[in-house]
């Protein structure tokens, strides 16, 4: 019977297509049988031989878990959180709110709108300098908005749980729990003179503060408390606001204080019990590198600046821990890959907008070589180079998205955001990013299935012949990588030479974290013409810099291990999309890195951030697949509640 199949494969196939796929079915086992392929898909083993190794040993307690006293502390520290003075308070506001009737808001609304077109009007004659149109504008909307809400009874927390609209946003994708507003009565309780104080309250403050700074402010409230009863709010809009951050005065300020407060309503969780913190060998050398970058700033050349940037730096990567431990279920996957894709669509949308709508700088270009260009966009971002780098981390997600789908018609939303970022990746016109994502694309479809080496080699000539089709710009631009003439790749060049003098002083333990102690330092062995120079345009480079020798060993043990514990589950995994999850995480860290040769990828913040939320996005993946595959093979273990168990390890 096998015979058969093979000779009826072969006359499907063709001759050539068959054996190449033979030959590419015995090169793919043949390396994935090698010394290196059984050591890069066998973190398991590495793992458990240190989970049980004699420190592991040595560290377990043999008492009773109610007798010991982490357990009895956590006990004390629960009790003494859930019966304070605040989280009481907030459950009662939360109550009050959700069981209120929407014609009480609609009460609150029309009073609070007309105080504020009176205060317009009042203002405008005594203080007219205070004055401004918002007001009116503000009250007047609020007015209209009170009207339709006067029509119903029902409770706030009813109409939240039936409108398609807040279903989508609170429940879907924030992941709120639909018990949340199933527990109030679908009727809701009338609190008028409660809207009327409220409404007299703010509409006096009008006459101090705007209208919408007051709602802005009630708002901002409304979401503390969210974000304090629900931590994976927090990680969410983290996520889904880190490109949009510009549009604050602080983007990085702003994104550390929604990140910290999410860390910290994360850890009153696990001491609650309410959440569950897993611990392997990946964490631990994260949290190793993490821990550098605080010794970073308190060991270095910058002085207090150094220990600011070190702090920002050790915030923002503790979005990785949050993500491994917060997304626990294949639906809280779907919805953060979601999120990233959203907001990656949004921003690759306003690129292309600024590209063919609005005025693009030209500063970051060599116009002597490329000034047919029409200058780089750079969207959201401070620059084309950021946006290249936060474009090409999240490119083969989209595309593990793709084929997850498995239908056209399914996959069609995605094929659409793939195009639209390849598009606005182009126009970033960012030859380091171009390059990675070739190369990471083209990796993927290596791992997705063995046949894509031979159809690469059959398809070889025919795109060679396509390639006079490729605009001449694109490709004059790709070809230009190691080109001396233009000014960028000799900047480059020159900048390495002065790093690789200053290394040689600084080779073991760096000179700091941070722009203050780079520039502090290399000024002293800077070539002429470079002193200027920020950072080291290399990643690699640039850990070496900052932490010496030591550093970079410990971030490529963290790469390393996080690599191996990806590809073995890709390798042996059952589920196809978790696999695939998996692999365009993977392969968008792959490209981020690739490009990491030529930039400092870590010199902007939040593409820190996001460098750090894909892998925690990985890590969560890889748990969630292999707590699947336990299931399967032993249906009884079913961890359903979150609060037996504070840490694991594994």
């Amino acid at each position: 019977m096998n015979s058969y199949n093979r000779r009826s494969t072969r006359r499907k196939n063709g001759v050539i297509l068959h054996g190449l796929h033979c030959a590419s079915a015995w090169l793919y086992a043949l390396i994935l049988n090698s010394a290196l392929g059984r050591y890069l898909t066998n973190y398991r083993k590495t793992n458990d031989a240190l989970s049980d190794g004699f420190l592991r040993r040595s560290l377990r307690s043999k008492r009773k878990r109610s007798d010991r006293l982490t357990f009895r502390f956590r006990q004390k520290v629960s009790a003494m959180i859930e019966k304070s003075l605040f989280c009481r308070m907030v459950t009662a506001i939360e109550r009050a709110l959700l069981q209120c009737s929407l014609n009480s808001y609609g009460v609150f609304l029309l009073f609070f709108g007309c105080y504020s077109i009176v205060a317009y009007y009042v203002t405008a004659n005594l203080m007219p300098e205070r004055s401004h149109v918002s007001y009116l504008i503000t009250g007047g909307l609020m007015v209209l908005a009170s009207l339709p809400l006067f029509a119903s009874t029902r409770s706030l927390a009813y109409s939240l749980r039936t409108s398609r609209f807040f279903r989508l946003l609170l429940i879907e994708t924030l992941g709120i729990a639909e018990e949340r507003f199933r527990f109030y009565h679908d009727k809701g309780k009338e609190r008028y003179i409660a809207a009327l104080i409220f409404s007299f309250i703010f509409g006096s403050l009008t006459f101090l503060y705007s209208p919408h700074a007051i709602l802005s402010v009630v708002a901002a409230i409304i979401l503390l408390l969210m974000i304090l009863r629900n931590p994976e709010i927090g990680m969410l809009l983290s996520v889904a606001l880190c490109p949009f951050m510009t549009l604050t005065e602080r983007p990085t300020l702003s994104l550390m204080v929604l990140v910290v407060l999410s860390l910290f309503s994360f850890v009153v969780k696990l001491l609650c019990g309410k959440r569950v913190w897993r611990w392997e060998l990946t964490d631990a050398a994260v949290a190793l590198l993490l821990l550098m970058y605080i010794f970073g700033g308190v060991v270095t050349r910058g002085g207090r600046a150094s220990l600011e940037s070190a702090l920002m730096y050790a915030a923002l990567m503790s979005i990785y821990f949050m993500v491994a431990n917060l997304v626990r279920s294949q639906d809280a996957v779907r919805r953060m890959m979601h999120v990233l894709i959203g907001s990656c669509t949004i921003v690759a949308l306003m690129g292309l907008w600024q590209r063919f709508f609005s005025t693009v700088e030209v500063a970051y270009l060599d116009l002597s070589l490329f000034s047919d260009l029409g200058g780089r966009v750079y969207a959201t971002w401070e620059n084309p180079n950021m946006l290249a780098e936060y474009l090409v981390l999240l490119l083969p997600l989209v595309l593990s998205c793709l084929f997850a789908k498995g239908r056209a018609l399914r996959g069609f939303g995605y094929a659409v955001c793939l195009c639209l970022l390849g598009a606005c990746l182009i126009f970033t016109w960012s030859r380091g990013a171009w390059l990675g994502a070739v190369i990471s694309m083209f990796l993927f479809l290596l791992c997705l299935n063995h046949k894509a080496l031979s159809y690469t080699v059959v398809a070889a000539l025919p795109v060679a012949t396509l390639l006079p089709l490729i605009p001449e710009r694109i490709t004059r631009r790709f070809l230009s990588i190691g080109n001396l003439a233009d000014s960028s790749v000799l900047y480059r060049l020159n900048l390495w030479q002065g790093i690789k003098d200053m290394l040689s002083d600084h080779w073991f333990g760096g000179v700091g974290v941070g722009e203050r102690a780079f520039c502090t330092v290399y000024a002293r062995y800077a070539l002429p013409g470079i002193e200027s120079a920020m950072h080291a345009h290399n990643l690699y480079l640039q850990l070496l810099c900052s932490f010496g020798v030591v550093g970079l060993v410990v971030f490529a043990l963290a790469m390393l291990l996080w690599m191996r514990h990806a590809l073995e589950y890709y390798r042996y995994g059952e589920w196809r999309g978790p696999r695939l999850v998996v692999l365009g995480g993977v392969m968008g860290i792959v490209a981020l890195l690739i490009m990491g040769l030529f930039d400092d990828i870590f010199y902007n913040y939040r593409i820190f951030f996001m460098f750090w939320t894909v892998m925690g996005l990985v890590t969560a993946q890889l748990r969630i697949g292999e707590r699947l595959s336990e299931r399967a093979y032993n249906p009884v273990d079913d961890e359903r509640t979150q609060g037996e168990v504070t840490f694991r390890f594994h």
